[in-house]
């Protein structure tokens, strides 16, 4: 990464000029040196990440780790745990969720009780059913949206914990 940063530097500059910026091959080669940069990057932000969480496991061994408010983040930095379900059993989840958005009011009945067009309906219907059942997997948002909980409808598995710092706000 040392000989990225005065490479760039000199092609800036020398875009400013309005001269030509480089070969073809000089280029390319930036282009891979970028490459080679980014990797060490993610490399180390995935080592920064990793001491992180075990800082923030050890203050809190029980779980839920609380969020972290850093002066001159635009929010704070989140830490979620990744889930991997599998084995759902939507033979028994379908009915489930089928009946419950069959009562959620303006899916199938308007605000007043009455009964909505059946296109309309079915096209809110399949709205909401495809927030809570994918065309592969469940979706767990969905799901709890209306009550359920994912892990009462399949085989949960625990993995790393991951940092997920607050979006940018554009100056």
């Amino acid at each position: 990464m040392s000989r990225l940063v005065p490479m760039v530097v000199d092609v800036l500059e020398t875009m400013e000029r309005g001269a030509d910026v480089s070969s073809q091959e000089e280029l390319v080669r930036m282009l891979d040196e970028i490459r080679t940069a980014r990797e060490e990057l993610q490399t180390t932000f995935y080592a920064i990440e990793k001491v992180l969480v075990a800082k923030r496991l050890a203050q809190h061994p029980r779980g839920g780790i609380p969020a972290l408010n850093v002066a001159g983040l635009h929010g704070p930095a989140e830490f979620h745990r990744k889930v991997s379900r599998t084995q759902w059993r939507k033979k028994e989840l379908i009915p489930v969720v089928v009946s419950r958005l069959i009562d959620e009011p303006g899916v199938v009945w308007d605000a007043d009780g009455e009964r909505l067009p059946v296109a309309e309906s079915a096209q809110r219907f399949t709205e909401r059913l495809g927030d809570c059942i994918g065309w592969g997997q469940p979706k767990a948002p969905g799901l709890r949206a209306i009550g359920l909980e994912p892990d009462e409808w399949c085989n949960e598995e625990f993995g790393a914990v991951q940092v997920q710092l607050p979006a940018r706000v554009d100056p």
